[in-house]
C-alpha cells in the first residue's frame, strides 16, 4: 500500500514521471521475482508446483531465487506426444 500512496501523491502534485518510474520499477521487480514460476509453467516442468512454492517462500532471498531459477531451467519437462 505504501507504493500506491506514493504514486497517488506524486500524481496529485504533478510528478507524473516520478509516478511512472515507481510503477515501472515495481513492475520490473515483480516480473523478475516470478520469473522462475513463468519459466517452469511455460516449459511444462514436472516440478512446477514445487518451484512455485520455493519462489514464493524463499524467492526474497537471492539464494532461493537463484535455486528456483536454475531448477526451472533444468531439462525435467513433460514429454509432448
Amino acid at each position: 500500500m505504501f507504493f500506491l500512496e506514493e504514486i497517488l501523491l506524486a500524481l496529485a502534485f504533478g510528478y507524473a514521471m516520478y509516478a511512472i518510474g515507481i510503477f515501472g520499477g515495481i513492475l520490473i521487480c515483480t516480473t523478475m521475482y516470478v520469473l522462475p514460476i513463468m519459466i517452469a509453467l511455460l516449459r511444462s516442468h514436472t516440478r512446477r508446483r514445487r518451484i512455485t512454492v520455493i519462489t514464493l517462500c524463499l524467492g526474497w532471498t537471492f539464494v532461493g531465487w537463484v535455486w528456483a531459477l536454475i531448477w526451472a531451467c533444468t531439462d525435467n519437462t513433460e514429454k509432448k506426444s
